[in-house]
């Protein structure tokens, strides 16, 4: 999941109470749960944060060319190939997203990675 907004997460839990024929006061014209039935998620689900995504580096950016894409699915087919991997065999390992645009993103929530022990 790379988060929702605020506005994507209300809208969610509209649909999801229209969906399942859950009874709501939800605003009807807006098709979205209110401001403070979001503050309660939050506060029942502490394990959830709200954050601003960082903008993308220069560097990280100019790194992001239809040939350095390329590149790299070339090489990663390769390694699929090699070692037998199947899609399903993969998990995100990236907790951030690219961002393509350089104007302040939107804040979303997510759940934070765990932490690992080191040994």
């Amino acid at each position: 999941l790379f988060g929702l907004t605020i506005r994507d997460l209300r809208s969610l839990a509209f649909e999801l109470a229209e969906q399942n024929q859950i009874r709501h006061s939800f605003n009807q014209e807006k098709q979205m749960a209110g401001k403070y039935w979001y503050y309660g998620f939050i506060r029942r689900h502490q394990e959830l944060s709200l954050r601003s995504p960082e903008a993308t580096s220069l560097a990280r950016a100019k790194g992001f060319n239809k040939f350095a894409v390329g590149r790299f699915f070339d090489l990663l087919e390769s390694i699929y190939k090699e070692f037998n991997i199947q899609p399903s065999d993969i998990y995100n390992v990236d907790e951030t997203r690219i961002l393509t645009v350089a104007n302040k993103p939107s804040k979303h929530c997510h759940q934070p990675p765990l932490l690992q022990a080191q040994h």
